[in-house]
């Protein structure tokens, strides 16, 4: 299933990955003045989404150190669930290109970074993809709904999400 989000006048298009290859989109939204949250999303090749999670941050971290925490933890949260075939999608272009590059800076941030690398060799096959947040939609508003996924214990259908976010 391709899905196509709208975006201010153009559209952007979902690109399934080879069969047995799952996409991760991972995103920090801005909550409030202080809090965060992370949002997870993991589709298979056909576009379905199979797995949704979020999770909760507070304090005061530069963009890119939160994009890494999250990409992290996305990491883990695929690998969780049996995923061995990843591509990583997220929308801190700084981010990503360091990814990309295998370049591991001297911050807190190149902590994270050597992390994501540690732990990406337990793939199988493992990519990073830069993508706009409009191609990133869901896991972006994930974050938004996470009292309401809390409260419900993680179990809010996928149709309920997407029909949120995308109407």
């Amino acid at each position: 299933m391709l899905i196509l989000v709208p975006s201010s006048g153009c559209e952007s298009l979902w690109t399934p990955p080879n069969p047995g290859t799952w996409k991760v989109n991972f995103d920090v939204a801005n909550l409030n003045g202080v809090d965060h949250g992370w949002g997870v999303m993991v589709r298979e090749s056909e576009g379905d989404i199979v797995l949704a999670r979020v999770c909760p941050g507070t304090g005061f971290l530069g963009s890119e150190l939160k994009e890494a925490r999250v990409c992290y933890f996305a990491l883990k949260t695929a690998f969780s669930h049996g995923v061995r075939s990843i591509i990583l999608e997220g929308d801190c272009k700084s981010l990503i290109t360091k990814l990309k590059r295998k370049c591991v800076i001297a911050a807190e941030v190149g902590l994270f970074i050597n992390d994501i690398f540690q732990f990406s060799y337990l793939f199988y096959y493992c990519a990073f993809e830069f993508v706009k947040r409009e191609g990133s939609r869901v896991a972006h508003y994930l974050p938004h709904l996470q009292t309401m996924i809390h409260l419900l214990g993680f179990g809010l259908p996928m149709s309920q999400i997407t029909s949120s976010i995308w109407h």
